[in-house]
């Protein structure tokens, strides 16, 4: 028996991780050899599915090992990329110091008996070592996006953009609230009272509608009249997960963050997408110093350090 094995190490919530990696059925366990995958039947333990590969095969993977939350084992059989009488692998994660450590291995039979453990370490070796090392880095890929996510909060984007909101009060005409929306290119002000409450939000939406409903006589009404009143608020400790997904469930695109009752700023979905670029703009950077890094050093491997010995 032979074993292939790779390692990455995430910072990111396991259970997270595990639903990336365990995911059997969807695109993130789908194999980078492979274009589409199927379940044939079964669910966790037992579950088997057929894989259609790029190069035309189709194999089959069955799990035969199942510990939720820990680790699974799939048996291949059929055309799978590399040849093997017996070929299984197994993905395991250990929680470790606020870091996930995810393992995926395969133990395999080499092809021809003895003579076979020569020629697999030429061709079946590191084709099992560059097709686990695919499918880690792919998981890794979605774990990096989905941990955004759950580490990026409310109160973190107002750190990054400021705390300033563009507020009027109830009385104000909304003639003067759509300057104000003009002169900072905001889609909404926030409409406290006096005590610096929030008494609503007064949008380009609550703007239109109150235009359709009353025609131009509306914009010498105060903002009380046409304002959103019941309005959806976020925590300074809510992550993206929950401020995006109440945006899209609720339709908004702003949401102001409230601590105690003291309103600490509003983010849009402008603000989240903008935080969000920013982050994978500093991922490339890394990554492309990393890509630079190993060209420098397979250069010096072929140059060969002789090459700076003084002559």
């Amino acid at each position: 028996m032979a074993v292939v094995e790779v390692r990455r190490r995430v910072k990111a919530n396991k259970g997270m991780v595990w639903s990336i990696v365990s995911d059997l059925a969807g695109d993130a366990g789908l194999p980078p050899a492979a274009k589409r995958v199927e379940v044939i039947g079964g669910s966790e333990l037992g579950l088997r599915r057929r894989l259609h590969g790029r190069d035309g095969g189709i194999w089959t993977e069955e799990c035969v090992g199942w510990e939720a939350g820990r680790l699974y084992s799939m048996a291949i059989s059929g055309d799978f990329p590399v040849a093997s009488p017996r070929l299984r692998y197994t993905c395991s994660l250990v929680e470790d110091a606020g870091t996930i450590l995810i393992r995926v291995y395969f133990d395999f039979v080499p092809r021809f008996g003895f003579l076979g453990r020569f020629f697999e370490r030429l061709g079946g070796r590191p084709e099992l070592l560059a097709y686990a090392t695919e499918l880690l880095d792919n998981w890794v890929r979605i774990v990096h996006a989905r941990e955004w996510v759950y580490r990026v909060t409310a109160r973190s984007i107002l750190d990054e953009k400021g705390g300033h909101v563009h507020a009027v009060t109830p009385a104000t005409a909304i003639r003067d609230v759509v300057a104000l929306l003009k002169e900072h290119r905001i889609g909404s002000a926030l409409v406290l009272d006096e005590k610096g409450s929030i008494a609503g939000v007064l949008s380009e939406r609550d703007v239109v509608r109150g235009l359709a409903d009353v025609g131009p006589a509306v914009l010498d009404h105060p903002a009380a009249e046409i304002m959103t009143k019941n309005v959806i608020i976020a925590d300074p400790d809510d992550n993206m997960m929950s401020v995006m997904g109440c945006m899209s469930e609720r339709r908004i695109r702003h949401l102001p963050v409230v601590e105690n009752g003291h309103v600490l700023g509003l983010i849009s979905i402008g603000d989240v997408i903008k935080a969000r670029i920013s982050e994978l703009e500093g991922q490339s950077e890394t990554l492309l110093d990393y890509i630079e890094a190993r060209r420098w050093h397979e250069l010096y491997k072929e140059v060969g350090p002789a090459a700076y010995a003084e002559n």
